[in-house]
């Protein structure tokens, strides 16, 4: 099985345990319908003991409109401590229970300026900032096999849109950091993926332009692996002597003699160069 397909299985498999507590989630929104219904029956019963007013009618709210049947007006409760509805007991049960109610509840719609509501989407029409002083501004963290601890996502079909972008501008920084932990396993430190045919899964740019020395856009530490056909970009010009470490080479072309040249610094430092022949 290749990366591809490994991440495919990871993501049907996420996709599965999604599905199961989404069913779970509902069967529990299910019987708290039902417990809240009992509640409103016996608040019903209650205010009839105790000589009240009775519920207004299912169907139509005090504007004279038509009422979602979960906002059923209750009346109030025996200490008189305000209106009582179908929704605001589902609610209150499912507190209790610790259970995360899925429906049809719409989106938290968070104006600009307000606080950011947790499980439920927030949007807003301009730019959230968040800094600290020190250590982590912000952090995430998943505890199920399969989750993500960021996710970002650009949404436009168009652009130069990122779903995450990471920026350092310490002189010893890192852009974006990734780390996988585990001592075993296919883990991937970062992982990158493109559908397009003209596509690259990750991408490496140093433009740096002047100083001392040599900025890499991509830089291995240890064994380099391609599983596919690699292409290698050969310039014309021999290396810089100083650039090439101890234990490394360099490749160039000689165009005007159609040869292949290969600089090598050996581990004592001795500088050598190799010329093959291209027919």
């Amino acid at each position: 099985m290749n990366d591809v397909e490994q991440w495919m299985a990871v993501v049907r498999a996420e996709l599965d345990e999604l599905r199961r507590a989404n069913e779970r989630l509902r069967a529990d929104y299910a019987e708290l319908r039902v417990v809240a219904d009992r509640l409103v029956a016996d608040n019903a019963e209650l205010r009839t003991h105790l000589g009240a007013p009775q519920t207004e009618a299912v169907g139509t709210d005090p504007a004279g409109g038509v009422a979602d049947p979960d906002d059923e007006v209750a009346g109030q409760t025996p200490d008189g401590h305000g209106p009582v509805s179908r929704r605001g007991m589902i609610a209150a049960a499912a507190g209790a229970a610790g259970i995360v109610l899925v429906g049809r509840a719409a989106p938290a719609a968070a104006a600009n300026g307000q606080p950011i509501l947790l499980g439920q989407t927030n949007t807003a029409t301009t730019t959230t900032t968040m800094s600290a002083g020190s250590g982590a501004t912000l952090q995430a963290m998943t505890t199920a096999g399969v989750g993500r601890g960021l996710t970002g996502w650009a949404t436009a079909p168009y652009g130069h849109g990122c779903g995450v972008l990471g920026e350092s501008n310490s002189n010893n920084g890192t852009g974006v950091l990734g780390v996988a932990n585990h001592a075993s396993g296919s883990t991937y430190g970062v992982y990158g993926k493109a559908s397009s045919t003209s596509g690259i899964g990750v991408f490496g740019l140093n433009t740096a332009t002047t100083g001392t020395g040599t900025g890499y856009a991509v830089y291995a530490s240890g064994r380099l692996k391609s599983t596919g056909r690699t292409y290698l970009g050969a310039p014309g010009t021999p290396p810089v002597d100083g650039d090439l470490q101890n234990a490394s080479i360099s490749f160039y072309l000689d165009q005007a003699n159609q040869k292949l040249k290969v600089r090598v610094r050996h581990g004592d430092g001795t500088l050598k160069t190799a010329t093959i022949g291209l027919v």
